[in-house]
């Protein structure tokens, strides 16, 4: 799998959601991303059925230790941690996956049970953790990304808008100047036919003022 070169986060959770199950022997996986908004987004969509209550605080709290794995079932003293694994644990998950890219967490990476309902071995536990290692930086590479895309779209809507603004401003002037030139030869229009009509036997001016 092309994971460490992959810059589209949607094919990034394709390879890790989809990809990945098929190569490896386990029930089911999904991706939790750490966005930059604090909110977190998780593929596939229907990995946890009866909805997701965890927050991006409670999961990065759980992760603090940035231990390369946590099996999501067993005791410990971190409070955050406890009630992650055990939310994790009772929608079928055994396994998270710290990713790390190279500033900070930026997800987790979580695995169901193997398809032969075996625990996980060690070497299963170091194929994962090099795997994981190469999705967090990949992931950090894909928000870095969707980051610029976004950024370069606001640039080119606010370029949009000046440029739309100075269309507008041009169209008010160019009417000012329309309604100037036109209000010259309606006022020579004006006052000459207020001319005639005060001066109906003035013959000789009135053949010049139809003339002109």
């Amino acid at each position: 799998m092309q994971i460490g070169s992959t810059v589209r986060l949607e094919e990034l959770e394709t390879l890790l959601t989809q990809t990945l199950i098929e190569k490896i022997s386990v029930r089911k996986v999904a991706l939790i991303v750490f966005n930059s908004d604090n909110k977190t987004s998780i593929q596939p969509s229907n990995a946890f059925e009866s909805g997701f209550d965890l927050s991006q605080a409670q999961l990065k709290a759980a992760l603090k230790d940035r231990k390369p794995y946590y099996f999501c079932e067993g005791h410990t003293r971190n409070r955050s941690l406890k009630t992650v694994r055990q939310f994790l644990y009772e929608h079928g998950y055994d396994l998270m996956f710290c990713l790390q890219g190279g500033v900070g967490i930026c997800g987790t990476l979580i695995f169901g049970q193997r398809l032969d309902e075996k625990a996980y071995t060690k070497r299963d536990l170091e194929f994962l953790s090099t795997l994981a290692s190469q999705a967090g930086l990949a992931l950090e590479n894909c928000l870095h990304y969707d980051s610029l895309v976004k950024s370069k779209q606001q640039i080119e809507s606010m370029f949009e808008k000046i440029a739309q603004k100075e269309k507008l401003a041009a169209l008010g002037e160019m009417s000012t100047i329309l309604a100037h030139e036109l209000k010259n030869p309606l006022g020579i229009i004006r006052s000459s036919a207020q001319y005639l009509q005060a001066h109906e036997d003035d013959t000789k001016n009135r053949e010049q003022l139809l003339e002109y």
